[in-house]
């Protein structure tokens, strides 16, 4: 599901990050407060969204000393605040670097070439929540999913209604490859 759609630069979707925490009140948090004031934050991390086609989103991390205290979810094409996941206390490592999540596919995966991983995500048993996507990496006619933990997938389960999970007779996953 690669699309050539282009979506705000890095900086556009900070300013629209830090415009919207202000606007919401969030900087009453203290952690917040302090962490947009200081260093801007890394390069904003790109999610296709695989449940709903043409459509991403950023997160942003926002760190202090400690490491990352919050994560604001910035809307691709508006620039629009999504949500902000702020941490009860700060993370020195949140997400997962494409390289290690290279090396995490390649161990399941010996001998075979694997592609450029990108950041995707969907409601899913393994993930319910849009600031812990997965990398997708093709690997020949499949696709592998690594989680932010570094754990690897082969696909991924679905949700029942409401969120809930699905019984293993009711489990119609998808190839990971049927996915994308």
């Amino acid at each position: 599901m690669t699309t050539n759609r282009k979506w705000l630069d890095a900086k556009t979707v900070v300013n629209a990050a830090r415009r919207g925490i202000l606007s919401h009140g969030l900087d009453r948090d203290p952690d917040v407060a302090s962490a947009i004031q200081s260093e801007p934050p890394p390069i904003p991390l790109l999610v296709e969204c695989l449940d709903r086609p043409h459509t991403a989103y950023y997160l942003v991390p926002w760190t202090l000393t400690e490491g990352v205290a919050f994560v604001a979810e910035v809307d691709a094409s508006s620039g629009a605040l999504l949500g902000a996941t702020t941490l009860r206390k700060p993370a020195p490592s949140f997400f997962l670097s494409p390289e290690d999540a290279l090396n995490r596919a390649a161990q399941t995966q010996p001998r075979t070439e694997l592609g450029k991983p990108r950041l995707v995500w969907r409601p899913c048993r393994e993930s319910t929540h849009r600031t812990r996507p997965f990398y997708s990496i093709r690997t020949g006619d499949a696709i592998l999913f690594v989680d932010m933990n570094g754990s690897v997938h082969a696909q991924l389960a679905p949700l029942g209604k409401g969120g809930e999970l699905l019984p293993p007779e009711e489990d119609t996953r998808k190839k990971g490859a049927e996915l994308l």
